[in-house]
């Protein structure tokens, strides 16, 4: 006997809808906030793949040249050392030989004019601090930068020539001994980067001294002559000429007489000072003349050498006070060559008198603000 199947027949009311209704609204937010949660990933996930590619430091090959031949050239490395601390990343890094083929070949490629130097390749761009301190000393040539503007000495990269290296020749008169030295300014040369791979000294009757002389018509001495590659300092040239010449054929002459000198042309020594001070020691308040003025003195130049002190009541001094009839102490006497200091003289006629013979007295001792001794009242005056 076959059973009778039943047919139950669904019954929709208004809750069951409502119910399923909220059941598809639960769904899309789910599957909303899914897809909202994918996005946002793969958006941070690109952003942190972006910040540290930023932060990425720029990859950079160096390539140096540089010879042997050449002690006294310019030392590229510390170049390459500012370029390694500038924050990139140095993948690849080489050194070749100016005279290697290999070298030869570089240097055709990228129209090197000096070695040594260094190439920078690589991502260029990307570091500004790479830029701030390979751009103002290279140029661009095939994607890459050369650096070729270094100080001299360096090498003619089409010669092989060194250029920059510098003679300096000394001309003195031995029969001088108190004119100036020339090494503090030889130094102080050398420390501005000039390369003087020699340095004499010539004594003014030597030939060559001679040859000098007549060559550059130097009317005192003692001269310095710089012979070389002085065309490849360029900056020196404005410092140069406030002291000096540059002769027609590029050597760089000394000008300036700074006494005491040698004046050639009427033979004789120049500059020679005596000082003498003149303290007023019966005084215990008044100022002292050598405290006072030695640091003025040494203002205008003056070699302080030949200085001596009286006191007011020796008999050396007392024969000088008449002669030159002074009424205040303490007392500043100079004498012989003051006319080499033109300043001084410039600079004299408000304080002081230049006498018949020469000599120069200081006169206002009003000057000093302190106090003094009147002589012909034989009293203290307060500054």
């Amino acid at each position: 006997m076959k059973k009778r199947l039943r047919k139950f027949k669904i019954v929709t009311t208004p809750q069951t809808k409502y119910v399923a209704l909220i059941g598809v609204v639960v769904f899309a937010i789910f599957a909303f906030s899914a897809f909202q949660s994918m996005t946002l990933g793969s958006i941070v996930h690109d952003a942190v793949l972006s910040a540290k590619e930023e932060a990425r430091p720029a990859e950079i090959a160096l390539l140096t040249i540089t010879t042997n031949n050449c002690p006294e050239c310019f030392n590229i490395q510390s170049v390459v050392e500012k370029i390694k601390n500038s924050g990139v990343n140095v993948t690849q890094e080489g050194t070749l030989d100016f005279s290697s083929d290999e070298a030869k070949q570089i240097i055709a490629q990228f129209g090197i004019t000096s070695v040594p130097t260094v190439i920078v390749s690589g991502e260029l761009n990307r570091s500004s601090s790479l830029e701030r301190v390979v751009t103002p000393i290279a140029h661009l040539s095939g994607g890459a930068l050369v650096v070729d503007t270094i100080e001299p000495p360096f090498l003619d990269a089409q010669t092989g020539a060194v250029q920059g290296n510098v003679s300096a020749f000394a001309i003195i008169e031995p029969s001088c001994e108190s004119c100036i030295s020339l090494d503090p300014l030889v130094s102080q040369i050398e420390s501005l980067g000039i390369a003087l791979i020699e340095n004499k000294t010539l004594l003014a009757q030597s030939a060559q001294a001679k040859s000098f002389i007549s060559a550059y018509n130097i009317s005192a001495l003692p001269s310095l002559v710089l012979i070389g590659d002085m065309n490849k300092y360029t900056d020196f040239a404005s410092v140069w000429a406030q002291i000096g010449t540059v002769a027609l054929d590029g050597t760089y002459v000394l000008r300036t007489k700074t006494p005491p000198y040698f004046d050639i042309v009427q033979s004789r020594a120049r500059g020679n000072v005596g000082v003498l001070f003149i303290e007023a020691d019966t005084c215990e308040t008044c100022y002292s003349a050598q405290v006072f003025h030695t640091p003025i003195l040494q203002n205008f130049a003056l070699p302080l050498s030949n200085v001596t002190s009286l006191n007011a009541s020796s008999e050396e001094a007392q024969v000088i006070i008449e002669e030159y009839r002074i009424e205040k102490l303490p007392a500043l006497i100079m004498f012989d060559d003051l006319a080499a200091y033109p300043s001084l003289v410039n600079a004299w006629a408000p304080v002081g008198t230049v006498e018949s013979d020469g000599t120069y007295v200081f006169r206002s001792v009003e000057f000093a603000g302190q106090p003094y001794l009147n002589v012909t009242s034989n009293t203290v005056v307060s500054g």
